[in-house]
């Protein structure tokens, strides 16, 4: 399956600075089978879109930066589908693969199941999954304009 990666930050991100495929190649990459190209132009901008869209209570959007209006009820949400999962786990089933997995993709991608990275510059130096992405936000405050620098396919 394909994702993306988002290169963000609370600042602007020069142009020099904007990252490129093979730095996932040299750095971290074992999230993924290969990395891809940089989307640019309609393509970038519908990824920029989407990820506002899959966000709505999260984000405004503003060309290509993402306004942040503050996490609302999505850690409440996160917490509660983490606990229904949490409940349905027993002795008999821990050691399940399916139940691990659903415990490790919960605390990983959130509810939103986001199979999305993130390097946000000064935050984690590496591409991380969605609960550091809900972290690095939790940091900001309302009204933080979210630049986004790289936006790169990869595969999983």
């Amino acid at each position: 399956m394909h994702s993306s990666i988002f290169q963000l930050s609370d600042r602007p991100i020069s142009e020099g600075n904007i990252l490129c495929s093979g730095y996932f190649y040299d750095n971290s990459s074992d999230f993924a089978d290969y990395i891809g190209d940089e989307y640019e132009g309609e393509d970038r901008a519908v990824k920029i879109k989407w990820l506002a869209e899959e966000f709505p209570d999260i984000f405004d959007i503003d060309g290509e930066v993402l306004i942040y209006k503050g996490l609302g009820n999505f850690l409440k949400e996160w917490v509660e589908k983490i606990q229904e999962i949490a409940n349905g786990l027993t002795e008999g089933n821990i050691l399940n693969d399916m139940n691990l997995y659903r415990m490790k993709s919960i605390t990983e991608r959130t509810h939103h199941s986001l199979n999305s990275r993130f390097f946000i510059e000064d935050w984690n130096g590496y591409a991380g999954d969605c609960a550091d992405f809900i972290s690095w936000l939790a940091t900001l405050g309302v009204g933080t304009r979210i630049y986004v620098g790289a936006v790169i396919d990869y595969h999983f």
